[in-house]
């Protein structure tokens, strides 16, 4: 299961939607979402960002951008919760400082390399709106659309598949 079909899953339950719920809030198939869910198809990035929207979280956490930034947090929590509840030399209480110190810097690191992924993502998606205006098509056509690209690439892919499979 990929992170984001995992994310998807887990930001659906926690919201309290079923299936056919946030189909009929996106305007897709419940079998759409089965298939996200389950890791057999993405949904594009114009539907992330309606997912993100819909779970009040940014599309980096659905595309799981942020696992390591999570980590982090746990980890420094824990040396908080060291330093607060255990007689330390002070010796150790220095070392854990430091440790929690440069776990901040990493997670400063991982939070802007984020950034830079959600504003590649948000380019990204303007950069598409280029090609389909949503004035010259429905939002239904365009659902068609991307589910036809989806048709070649997977087609694609088992063509080359086959290939390989022939040498």
């Amino acid at each position: 299961m990929s992170n984001i079909s995992k994310n998807l899953r887990n930001a659906r339950t926690d919201a309290g939607y079923t299936q056919s719920q946030l189909a009929k809030e996106l305007g897709v198939s419940q079998t759409a979402i089965a298939l996200w869910e389950n890791g057999t198809r993405e949904p594009n990035s114009d539907t992330i960002e309606k997912l993100a929207d819909i779970f009040s979280t940014k599309p980096s956490y659905l595309m799981g951008w942020q696992d390591e930034e999570v980590e982090i947090d746990s980890k420094i929590e824990q040396i908080i919760e060291r330093i607060e509840n255990e007689d330390l030399e002070q010796a150790e209480v220095s070392r854990l400082v430091q440790k929690m110190s440069d776990l901040m810097d990493e997670q400063l690191d991982i939070e802007n390399n984020i950034n830079e992924q959600d504003s590649k993502f948000y380019k990204n998606l303007s950069d598409k709106s280029v090609y389909f205006d949503s004035d010259e098509y429905s939002e239904s056509e365009l659902e068609e659309i991307r589910d036809f690209a989806e048709f070649i690439k997977s087609k694609r892919k088992m063509n080359s598949q086959d290939i390989e499979k022939d040498e």
